[in-house]
């Protein structure tokens, strides 16, 4: 399923994986890089961040307390992205986060690899909620709300004839 970690196994049988976020982040970073004709381009902490956010626009929020140490863990353990200070011309200098090769692969091979059923699974539960959607819009939406013509007194919808002087409703 799509929301959980991904793997990938490789001809000398060794089998690597991958967290949701760091999924989320190596996907993130590789995109940038192939809508950018392939250069390999970083990105800074806070700018991944705010991107991410923007990308799940309140669905999901990348805090800080949760990306640093995997952009961290991506960089000094599993050797997928290298960090390089670099001066920004505005106060200290920030890191920034660019792919490594091993990043590259790994990234590439498991969204090539679980891709189809990711987007089978996706489509299945969008179809899934689809009716609850349906039904909700249906709560939401506001009841019709009636005046008599004669005095102006709030009616339900439910009357026949106005309690307060007794005007007939009429019905379409």
């Amino acid at each position: 399923m799509f929301w959980l970690g991904k793997s990938t196994t490789f001809k000398n049988g060794e089998k690597v994986g991958i967290s949701p976020i760091e999924y989320i982040i190596l996907a993130h970073l590789r995109r940038r890089e192939l809508i950018n004709a392939g250069k390999h381009i970083g990105q800074y902490g806070k700018e991944l961040m705010s991107e991410l956010n923007k990308l799940f626009h309140g669905s999901w929020e990348a805090q800080s307390g949760t990306i640093y140490p995997i952009l961290n863990k991506l960089e000094k353990s599993k050797k997928y992205l290298g960090g390089v200070k670099e001066d920004t011309g505005l106060g200290p200098k920030k890191k920034v986060y660019r792919l490594t090769e091993e990043g590259r692969d790994i990234i590439d091979r498991i969204v090539k690899e679980n891709f189809q059923s990711d987007e089978f699974f996706i489509q299945r539960y969008l179809e899934l909620l689809e009716t609850f959607k349906d039904e909700f819009e249906r709560e939401d939406e506001e009841p019709e709300t009636l005046s008599c013509l004669k005095c102006g007194l709030s009616l339900n919808g439910a009357e026949k004839f106005c309690p307060e002087c007794g005007l007939q409703i009429p019905r379409d």
